[in-house]
C-alpha cells in the first residue's frame, strides 16, 4: 500500500504558469476558473490594456492584455488562450475576468522552498516596468525562471476605475 505524506503535499501550492507578452504570470488555481480558446473580443478604446468584451458561459466580461509595451512586432507572439479569472473583489461588478494569453499555461505545484523572491540592488522583486497595466505585484524565480505574481486586488481596483 503506498502511503503519502500528506504534510508534503500541504505544503504545496496548485498554480498555473501562464504565458504572456514578455515574462509569465503564476497563479493559484483558485484564482482561475477556466482557461479557453482565443476568441477576438469586442474592442474597447478606453484603456491600453482592455482590449474590450467576450462572452463566457453567457456572460459579457471585460477582457485585458498585460504586456510589455517597449516591443516590437517581432518579439510579439500571438494570443491563443484565455484565463478566465474569479474576481477578488465583490466592488468590480464582474464575478469574472479574462486575461489575454500567449500559449498553453503550465500547470505546477509548487513548494515553498522552490519559489524565492528576484531581488537585487538593479532588479527589486516588483512587476517589470514596462508592464502596459501598471500594477504591484511581485517577481519571482520558481525552478529558474521568472515569473510575476500580481497583485489581483489592484489590478481589479484599475478595472473598476474605467466603469466608474
Amino acid at each position: 500500500m503506498l502511503k503519502l505524506n500528506t504534510s508534503e503535499k500541504s505544503n504545496e501550492i496548485p498554480c498555473l504558469l501562464l504565458p504572456n507578452q514578455g515574462f509569465r504570470l503564476i497563479l493559484p488555481n483558485t484564482a482561475i476558473a477556466e482557461i479557453v480558446t482565443w476568441c477576438p473580443p469586442q474592442h474597447s478604446t478606453s484603456s491600453d490594456w482592455l482590449l474590450g468584451f467576450f462572452e463566457w458561459r453567457e456572460q459579457r466580461l471585460p477582457l485585458l492584455t498585460i504586456h510589455i509595451e517597449d516591443q516590437t512586432p517581432s518579439e510579439q507572439r500571438p494570443l491563443t488562450k484565455i484565463a478566465v479569472l474569479n474576481a477578488v473583489s465583490e466592488d468590480l461588478g464582474f464575478r469574472y475576468y479574462g486575461i489575454a494569453l500567449c500559449g498553453i499555461p503550465k500547470l505546477m505545484r509548487i513548494g515553498r522552498d522552490e519559489i524565492s523572491v528576484s531581488s537585487t540592488e538593479n532588479d527589486p522583486p516588483t512587476a517589470p516596468s514596462a508592464l502596459s497595466l501598471v500594477t504591484p505585484g511581485t517577481k519571482v524565480t520558481l525552478h529558474g525562471e521568472e515569473a510575476w505574481i500580481p497583485d489581483l486586488d489592484e489590478v481589479e481596483h484599475q478595472i473598476s476605475q474605467l466603469f466608474r
